[in-house]
């Protein structure tokens, strides 16, 4: 059967000849072609013209274009899958003219066209298929700080890697024991020596030693002395920390006939009774100005409460 079809389109009126009709799916689809063939070929709805009203909308990735008027003939859906998926044109159902010979009778045409979105397939926009975990810099630097039995126990703070230095860091204290650097490791057996590439995370810990020369309990009283250098010239000087806060009976043992003169910081705020007595040579015991718990006048110890603590035996030879 032989019929003409009239579609109209933009400033043309075009007829096309079929000498076959199976159906009207076939004529939707010939039509969806040359949609196709002409949206490739860089046509745009707004070099058409015609009636406004007809109803279709393209429906890209889930966003509606603007509608713009398209030929009197409705199509379906269209699957393109080369060119990235289906393209869905959605018109409200209308009868499409349809004229055939006069030998023939009128074949009306009537479809539907469902609200089907575009569907395209989905891209990698973030970092071409490499892991995120490659790319990510590193911002920042988690630092712990373990005083390792000073005070304070625990610190913890970030820091951007750049910008840390171990020689900024709080030093802890602990009673009786001298700062000694910062190490790996609680047992102070590795030493740290600068940050390793791209680390992350950094856990120090705090080294002790004994004081220079001396021996100090938990207390932060002297106990014994390592050796008689101690004693330098006869003169007698504890350390000046205020971690080493006093001095127990029996520590200076061995120093009877070496010492000659005593000399006490501000830090030493205990001196258990009888301390100097053995000291046969001992000639003079001076105290540090601010000390709050002793004195000194004429060589002569004193308890701030104005008591005799200690006076020197070298002077009753």
């Amino acid at each position: 059967m032989e019929a003409v079809i009239k579609m109209t389109v933009p400033a043309a009126r075009t007829h096309v000849r079929w000498r076959q009709i199976a159906d009207g799916v076939l004529l939707a689809g010939v039509l969806a072609t040359l949609y196709i063939y002409a949206r490739v070929q860089g046509l745009t709805y707004a070099e058409m013209s015609g009636g406004a009203g007809n109803g279709y909308e393209i429906l890209d990735a889930g966003m509606s274009m603007p509608v713009q008027a398209l030929p009197d003939s409705a199509i379906g859906v269209i699957d393109i899958s080369g060119l990235g998926g289906l393209i869905a044109v959605r018109k409200s159902m209308e009868e499409a003219p349809v004229s055939v010979d006069e030998d023939s009778q009128a074949l009306p045409f009537v479809t539907s066209i469902p609200d089907i979105a575009l569907q395209m397939p989905e891209a990698d926009l973030t970092d071409g298929g490499k892991g995120e975990e490659d790319d990510v810099p590193i911002t920042a630097l988690a630092v712990s700080v373990y005083g390792n039995g000073g005070i304070p126990e625990l610190t913890t703070f970030t820091v951007e890697p750049e910008n840390f230095d171990a020689a900024s860091l709080e030093i802890p204290r602990r009673l009786g024991k001298e700062f000694d650097g910062w190490y790996l490791d609680a047992a102070c057996t590795k030493p740290f020596d600068g940050l390793a590439e791209n680390q992350k995370a950094l856990e120090l810990y705090a080294g002790w030693k004994e004081f220079d020369g001396f021996i100090c309990n938990d207390k932060g009283h002297i106990t014994d002395y390592t050796d008689l250098s101690v004693a330098t010239d006869g003169i007698l000087a504890f350390p000046r920390s205020p971690d080493c806060t006093g001095i127990e009976y029996g520590s200076l043992e061995g120093l009877e006939d070496i010492v000659m003169e005593v000399y006490i910081y501000t830090n030493i705020t205990y001196i258990a009774p009888e301390t100097f007595d053995h000291l046969y040579f001992l000639m003079y015991i001076e105290v540090a100005p601010g000390n709050p718990n002793y004195y000194s006048k004429d060589g002569i110890l004193y308890s701030s409460s104005g008591e005799l603590v200690a006076y020197p035996n070298g002077r009753n030879l």
